[in-house]
């Protein structure tokens, strides 16, 4: 059952996968398999990336229907994706991975967010400053003005041109939604049944499951905090009244807002401890089945949450448990199949020179 707190990224990880699709060479014959690599990446002198300082920022590396690419952009996008393998657990360790590999595929990255951003023009999609303003906040979280401009600089950024780049990547993500066939984020029953046969004895239950319900006061972007603070007030009533041995089906059928749940008396399907944790809080977590908790707040709102089963660590995940990861794999799998083949077709379509760097 989906929740307002998790989020399917079915789309989003698609478009990422093909995005930040990697392209490295290939292990030398040579090395024997499962030969430990050293700790660090490491670049001849003469692919060192200072040498990024000696190119000209405004030349034009590539154009895409006659949209130029420059040379600065392609200095940020191999940096982000250099940033990117050095914290992935695959790319841990590797060494001697020469820049040429990773500037080309930054490149292809950039060809691939500019298609997709002409094609969200195409289609008449719009990105407001209200939604470019929101991420720029999600970025900041909890530095502080100077901190944020500190780090501005010290990648080369300005204000200016990260909200460019947050609003070209919101319309690629918006895209992205717009041109997948409503077929490709659907999966029946019985393909979920059939995967969960196939992967069965992988499934191990490494953590406790806690499946949950809860009813959502929800807080919208224009409420005055005057509204804000009623909410929560009113849900604090509610959690009286549940206190008082009012039935929770009931009270989830007249409070919550949450369109998704409030029909399945407020399910959510199982959660990993850990990973509810993260989202609510360890202490705001009920202690045994049919517990509800105190008022807690999420940035969709104000939740009570009620414990309705729990699975002890150790064994495998019933389908009940694993259908939800199950499923989201599945369509993430379809959406990256449907979106790399997609691209490939604007692709053909399209004008694209690629220059190269002098």
């Amino acid at each position: 059952m989906k929740n307002v707190w998790k989020v399917r990224l079915w789309v989003l990880i698609g478009i990422s996968a093909i995005l930040c699709a990697n392209s490295l060479p290939a292990q030398e014959s040579g090395e024997e398999a499962g030969q430990a690599l050293p700790d660090t990446i490491t670049f001849s002198p003469a692919e060192a990336p200072a040498e990024a300082e000696q190119r000209d920022p405004n030349a034009v590396v590539a154009t895409v229907n006659k949209v130029p690419i420059l040379q600065v952009d392609l200095d940020r996008a191999s940096q982000a994706m250099l940033n990117m393998l050095r914290q992935s657990p695959y790319f841990q360790g590797m060494q001697n991975i020469p820049m040429k590999y990773i500037r080309q595929q930054a490149l292809e990255t950039l060809v691939t967010s500019e298609l997709m951003y002409q094609k969200g023009k195409e289609l008449g999609i719009t990105v407001s400053a209200e939604e470019v303003d929101e991420e720029i906040l999600a970025i900041k979280g909890v530095m502080s003005e100077d901190e944020f401009q500190g780090r501005l600089n010290a990648q080369g950024n300005t204000i200016e041109s990260l909200r460019g780049s947050i609003t070209k990547t919101i319309m690629v993500r918006k895209a992205a939604i717009a041109i997948m066939p409503k077929e490709e984020a659907e999966i029946s029953d019985e393909e979920v049944q059939e995967f969960y046969n196939q992967m069965q004895s992988k499934l191990e239950r490494v953590d406790d499951m806690l499946k949950c319900s809860h009813i959502l006061m929800a807080v919208y972007d224009n409420d005055t905090p005057e509204q804000i603070a009623e909410k929560k007030s009113k849900l604090e009533s509610v959690k009286t009244e549940l206190d008082n041995g009012a039935d929770w089906d009931t009270m989830v059928t007249e409070y919550s807002q949450d369109p998704v749940t409030a029909e399945a008396k407020g399910n959510m399907g199982y959660f990993a401890r850990e990973s509810l944790a993260q989202m609510v809080g360890e202490e705001n977590i009920p202690a045994k089945i049919g517990d509800i908790s105190s008022v807690i707040e999420s940035p969709s709102g104000f939740h009570i949450l009620k414990v309705t089963d729990m699975k002890e660590k150790g064994g495998l995940l019933s389908l009940e448990e694993s259908e939800e990861m199950l499923r989201e794999y599945m369509v993430n799998k379809k959406a990256m199949e449907f979106l790399s083949s997609y691209v490939e077709e604007l692709k053909k379509a399209a004008e694209i020179e690629i220059k190269g760097e002098e």
